[in-house]
């Protein structure tokens, strides 16, 4: 399933250890109040406020007495498809980044500003995903959307995102360039450290960066754009498997071949047979 969603009290504890993951995680406080801890920062809240955590972000929450949450957690990719809304999630994630790198805190809090809604919204979630009525997965994505639109309509007027913007912006433009570099160079031995020269970034945060950006590692990337590549040539030339493995930047024609198996299914030999009957006539 996309998403789990459940509820904790303080006699059954969630997230009480320091921890992170790779999903997105959405609190509601029903009753009570909470400290959410996040690096050396420790933030009190109450009921009807919620926060929301981006995957990586290493935190705890402590439950007090007769306190009770909801929580909601699930895949972003499997959620938003909407370009705008995942931009501005993929800005929310590079501020949690940002934070990180700079050893500030920084936390994603919602007030009880829309707490009526959000309760009401969270309340569904929690009896949807217990009682499985028909198209219950479908209902709990599109509530789970209207969550978060709602979310990140307060997280884009607020001073944190203002501030962030334009920094993002610059980063992401460098990642746009280092992806062309990586396209007009595909038959060069590209390394970590070439790009990051190019974008005047560290290995880490490039990592960081290019992975939130792109969804995938500058490897991934790399290796998705040669067998692309790879493919063209299989279809429209007659050049030998070896030779397309050298021009693409393969140390070897083994390892081309079992790149490409791992991408397409296939065999680099089997897939140009079965894609050049027009080039034998």
């Amino acid at each position: 399933s996309f998403c789990k969603i459940f509820s904790a009290s303080d006699k059954h504890p969630s997230g009480h250890s320091l921890h992170y993951h790779d999903y997105m995680q959405i609190w509601y406080i029903q009753r009570g109040r909470c400290e959410h801890i996040i690096g050396d920062e420790v933030y009190h809240l109450t009921a009807g406020d919620a926060f929301l955590i981006p995957p990586g972000v290493s935190h705890q929450t402590l439950l007090k007495k007769d306190s009770q949450i909801i929580s909601c957690e699930f895949s972003i990719e499997d959620v938003l498809t909407d370009t705008t809304a995942q931009n501005v999630l993929n800005i929310i994630s590079f501020f949690a980044l940002l934070q990180k790198s700079q050893k500030k805190w920084s936390h994603l809090c919602f007030y009880s500003v829309t707490g009526a809604v959000i309760e009401e919204l969270m309340t569904n979630l929690l009896q949807e995903y217990n009682e499985e009525p028909a198209y219950y997965q479908e209902m709990l994505k599109l509530r789970i959307q209207q969550l978060l639109l709602l979310m990140l309509r307060q997280f884009e007027s607020s001073n944190e995102y203002q501030a962030v913007h334009e920094t993002y912006q610059k980063h992401f433009n460098s990642i746009t360039e280092a992806c062309r570099y990586i396209d007009e160079n595909l038959g060069e031995s590209i390394t970590l450290n070439e790009l990051c020269q190019i974008t005047a970034l560290s290995k880490t945060y490039f990592c960081q960066l290019f992975k939130l950006i792109k969804k995938k590692t500058f490897v991934e990337y790399l290796n998705e754009r040669r067998i692309a590549k790879a493919r063209d040539l299989l279809k429209t030339s007659k050049e030998p498997i070896q030779s397309i493995a050298e021009q693409l930047g393969f140390y070897s024609p083994s390892h081309f071949s079992i790149t490409f198996k791992k991408h397409t299914g296939i065999s680099p030999s089997a897939y140009r047979k079965s894609h050049r009957t027009d080039l034998e006539s």
